[in-house]
């Protein structure tokens, strides 16, 4: 952490308020001056910049050394100074960027020697700063706030009030890395303030960081989250990536500390995703680290191990060492929890080496003081040496006569030692029968251990067993679970969207606001989806019955091919309104047999509504009839029986063939991870497998992906009789050629929105996406006479309309097919053109949980189906008028501000990238609107209906106004003369200009210019 902050108030230091686009015009602006300049001092100092830039800017570590070796080289030859102090900062902060602090420790000392040569005080108080973050980086504290103190004095005399911002800055980082949080936060809270005041964005970025960091040190997470999300938009506006990098990488921390661990892993793989192309090594290692701090809490310990490892490599390619301490702690803890205890003790004995030298390091200075009083202690022992010379020869004589001591010594010893020896044999023999004696014992007792160890091995074997036998019913008990949920969320949308068919046209019944004609319209839709809602009941009913067994059949005799036609004949007037083609084929005349009415029409209205289902307009569905002889019937030799062949054909979707065998499961569903028009319950064909059980037949299915779908079943007529159609009879089809119903021509009425010569072109316009055809219509009718409507029935093509015509509102569903409406409202939300549209969700899952996660993807409003149309139209008024509010508000306001008008953060973004453009081109006075629309990557009519919506002017009058808010902003800073800071912002008529001023300002520029003049300056009073 302490090496993050550093480095990010190195970048602050050198960084001015340029905007990114300005940086890389900057550095070909040099090296243009470059290649014409002569070998002079001028020369110097392009490379000292030159050099500086590329450093500054972490675009090329290659050039930054390449330009300030040729700045040092150049500046000895012509012996000048100053040029070989900013030689010498230029390498040094080259150095320090590469983790090289010795080296760059050396260059700094050599840069401030020269520097105070030549007396310049800018240079020394950079310099100084430079050569604190350097001593704060290797751990000299003292020396590190003395310096800063030093450049601060320096930067108060001159007056250099962004010095001055970046030192607090500084001193507010070197109290946060010796853990003084109160002490760093006064520090950092007095640099913000100067930030703002010199609008220096890029060194507000960094501090607002580092409070972050502070707050988060301190537990304090919601306030560490405030200016970390700060300091994230901010760098995000200027383009600053390292600044990005450590902002992701501080908040995964936070959200870790919070056991957040899927936000904290989002912000890691950011990190990681930035840093990795630009380099950023020891950033890229803080990431890896903290994913694998997340998989380890998250029980994944051989996951955290693979990002464990990856950091570790990091830190050893380029010696980042805190980052290898972090590794080996990770990598001994994942394997402890795997119980690999060779590796966890093999990374331990790294860590604690590791730490050792470390603590060698870090003593390395008591070594260096040590040495400067060592020549002092050399003349010493030059004195003491003589002084051991003249005891020598008093020595050698006493040790002659020692030795002739020690001699008479040994001799008695080695006597004495033989008989200790003889003593010493006697023992080890005693000593060798009793350990014989332990050693028997021992084989006694390994050989019960051995059996014991048998036993306890079979016992584990049973116990894995069990285990795993466990873990197979907890594994079917969730999938139950899982099938449960999602039976219950499919069965409330089939109850809630025809309940919002029935009780909407309801509403407008009694509300007695219907034209006539209407009227039978509303009756016919409210009865369709009651028996619709009848239908899923029975169904519901049916299946209950079966699985209680209490569900019987009931043959009766009649005409099984008349029935099989009328039931067929029912579904002609979905076939009319979804532009189906139906048919009907039997050679029969008549099937007279003993069979049960009631089952026959329950399976053949399953699967024509499931054939209807997924067969699109212009599709084709058909009922095939056909016997067949019964063979069990032939086997057992009694009379001759039948069995009735019905096929059911569509030519929609397809099933893919790996799923065709689950088709018949209980609540499952094809293609489940893809969103249908009609999800379903997945009980209707489950339901007539049943039904054709029961009454002892036999149903399949045969598919392919996108050819269609057929399904056939056997049924075993009793007592069957029939008789064959004449020659030449043709399959019935519906809806017959030549005729259509009155229902099928209102179906084909047009659904964009009215054209602009009907005199609705300054109405609102409205999309509606909404997968049920019906609910659209309701939602049409009822807001046509207000708004333009435009309607969608999927997510897909309700993204392409909405991207394509910038509506200014949007109702949609949230289950729809291909998109659903969650994701459609991020796409929404994401994206620059459509950010500002309020969306209204429609839905019929009614958990707060389902609720919340479509408000956090930027639904402006949520809506339970069945709905009220009374309370939509309400909320749709609603959301207008504030818009509107918005709008006002803001042009009444002179100053631009993002933040008085955005609604999301990418409203946001989008004004500070359009004021950003308009900045960088304001003196150009061909700058138009064409051009501003194809720098920000939209078409101009996107463009208008984006800044009309969210700031009720016009691209031109945007442009025109940021350039006037701007030249009332030279003319205060007394930029020049009226008509310098006029051509300066990009005017080039002055009674425009000038009348252009007093509309937005209600003065002239020379009435603004004398007020101003009189703020500065007040008139004592007499």
């Amino acid at each position: 952490m302490k090496r993050i902050v550093t480095l990010l108030t190195l970048l602050a230091g050198s960084l001015l308020t340029v905007p990114v686009q300005a940086q890389q015009h900057r550095i070909d602006s040099l090296e243009r001056r470059l290649a014409n300049a002569p070998a002079d001092t001028n020369r110097v100092l392009l490379l000292a910049q030159l050099s500086d830039q590329y450093r500054s800017w972490g675009s090329d570590p290659h050039q930054t050394k390449r330009y300030a070796e040729q700045c040092m080289q150049l500046a000895y030859q012509l012996n000048y100074p100053f040029g070989k102090g900013k030689a010498h900062n230029a390498m040094g902060s080259y150095h320090y960027n590469g983790n090289q602090n010795p080296a760059a420790l050396q260059h700094y000392q050599k840069a401030l020697q020269f520097y105070q040569q030549a007396g310049r005080k800018v240079a020394l108080a950079h310099i100084h700063a430079n050569l604190a973050m350097v001593m704060e980086d290797m751990g000299n504290y003292t020396q590190a706030m003395e310096n800063y103190l030093k450049s601060t004095r320096i930067a108060e005399e001159i007056d250099n009030k962004l010095i001055i911002g970046n030192n607090l800055h500084c001193i507010g980082t070197l109290m946060l890395n010796q853990k003084k949080h109160e002490e760093a936060l006064r520090y950092l809270f007095q640099a913000l303030p100067i930030h703002q005041r010199l609008q220096d964005h890029r060194s507000k970025t960094f501090t607002l960081n580092t409070i972050g960091v502070v707050y988060q040190e301190r537990k304090q997470y919601d306030q560490a989250l405030y200016y970390l999300n700060q300091s994230l938009r901010l760098s995000d506006s200027l383009g600053l990536l390292r600044g990005k990098v450590n902002c992701y990488n501080n908040l995964g921390i936070v959200h870790f500390f919070r056991q957040q661990y899927e936000e904290a892993l989002g912000y890691y793989q950011k990190a990681l995703a930035l840093a990795q192309p630009q380099g950023f090594n020891q950033s890229m290692a803080i990431a890896l680290v903290g994913m694998g701090e997340v998989y380890q809490h998250r029980g994944n310990a051989r996951q955290a191990i693979v990002y464990y490892q990856r950091a570790l490599q990091l830190a050893q390619t380029y010696q980042l060492v805190r980052n290898k301490l972090d590794a080996h702690q990770g990598l001994m803890q994942a394997y402890a929890r795997l119980r690999n205890y060779d590796q966890a003790y093999l990374h331990q004995s790294k860590l604690l080496a590791l730490k050792d030298s470390l603590f060698t390091k870090e003593n390395d200075q008591k070594i260096a003081q040590l040495e400067a009083s060592y020549a002092v202690e050399k003349k010493q022992a030059e004195i003491a040496l003589l002084q051991k010379d003249r005891q020598q020869q008093i020595w050698v004589r006493n040790t002659i006569v020692a030795g002739l001591l020690v001699s008479l010594l040994v001799t008695a010893l080695a006597v004495n030692r033989q008989r200790l020896k003889v003593r010493q044999n006697r023992l080890l023999t005693r000593k060798s029968q009793e350990v014989a004696e332990k050693n028997a014992q021992l084989e006694q007792q390994a050989r019960v251990l051995a059996t014991q160890a048998q036993q306890l091995n079979a016992t584990n074997g049973q116990l894995a067993r069990q285990s795993t036998q466990l873990e197979a019913q907890t594994h079917r008990l969730q999938q139950l679970d899982q099938v449960k949920s999602r039976f219950f969320t499919n069965i409330s949308h089939e109850f809630r969207t025809p309940l919002t068919l029935i009780l909407a046209p309801l509403e407008k019944l009694l509300s007695g606001r219907v034209d006539a004609p209407q009227i039978q319209r509303h009756y016919h839709l409210i009865d369709r989806h009651a028996r619709h809602l009848l239908q899923l009941i029975n169904q519901l009913l049916d299946f209950a019955k079966l699985e209680a067994g209490s569900l019987k059949t009931n043959p009766v005799r009649g005409d099984v091919n008349q029935r099989v036609k009328i039931t067929t004949l029912s579904f002609e007037s979905l076939a009319e309104s979804k532009k189906v083609r139906l048919s009907f084929s039997s050679p029969y005349q008549s099937i007279e047999a003993r069979f049960d009415p009631d089952t026959l029409d329950k399976i053949l209205n399953n699967l024509l509504s499931n054939a209807f289902k997924f067969t699109t307009a212009g599709g084709r569905v058909t009922v095939a009839l056909a016997l067949a002889p019964d063979p069990l019937l032939q086997r057992q030799g009694a009379e001759k029986g039948w069995l009735l062949e019905i096929k059911v054909s569509d030519t929609g979707i397809g099933i893919p063939a790996d799923e065709q065998d689950r088709v018949f499961d209980r609540f499952y569903q094809v293609d489940g991870s893809q969103p249908r028009g009609q999800p379903g319950t997945g009980i209707g064909l489950a339901l007539v497998r049943e039904l054709v059980e029961l009454n002892r037949g036999t149903i399949a299915v045969g598919s392919e992906a996108g050819q269609g779908t057929q399904f056939t079943v056997r049924l075993p007529l009793a007592e069957c009789h029939f008789e064959l159609k004449a020659a030449g009879e043709t399959p019935e089809a519906w809806p017959r050629r030549g005729q259509a119903s009155p229902r099928a021509e209102a179906s084909a009425e047009p659904l964009a929105p009215p054209a602009a010569g009907q005199g609705k072109e300054k109405h609102p316009l409205m999309l509606v996406v909404e997968d049920n055809e019906e609910v659209r219509g309701l939602i049409r009718e009822c807001f046509q006479a207000e708004f333009r409507v435009m309607e969608a029935g999927d997510g897909v093509g309700g993204l392409k309309m909405a991207q394509k015509e910038i509506p200014d509102l949007i109702i949609t569903d949230r289950m729809m097919p291909h998109m659903d409406g969650v994701a459609l409202c991020h796409h929404l939300k994401t994206d620059e053109r459509t950010s500002h549209v309020p969306v209204i969700m429609l839905t019929a899952k009614a958990s707060e949980e389902s609720k919340i996660e479509g408000l956090e993807m930027g639904a402006d409003d949520y809506i339970l189906k069945p709905f009220r149309l009374q309370e939509l139209s309400v909320r749709v008024k609603n959301l207008i008028a504030q818009r509107k509010q918005l709008r006002e508000r803001f042009s009444r306001e002179v100053k631009l501000q993002p933040k008085d008008i955005a609604i999301t953060a990418a409203d946001e973004g989008f004004l500070h990238k359009a004021i950003g453009l308009i900045e960088g081109h304001l003196s150009d006075t061909d700058f138009s609107v064409e051009g501003f629309a194809h720098e920000i990557g939209m078409s101009r009519v996107q463009l208008h209906r984006k800044l009309k919506a969210l700031t009720d002017q016009s691209t031109s009058e945007f442009v025109r106004t940021i350039r006037l808010k701007r030249a009332a902003s030279l003319i205060e800073q007394r930029y020049g003369n009226i008509a310098e800071v006029m051509y300066e912002v990009g005017f080039t008529n002055v009674s425009y200009f000038a009348s252009s001023f007093k509309k937005i300002f209600g003065v002239n520029p020379s009435e603004y210019y004398q007020r101003e003049m009189a703020k500065a300056n007040p008139q004592p009073v007499a």
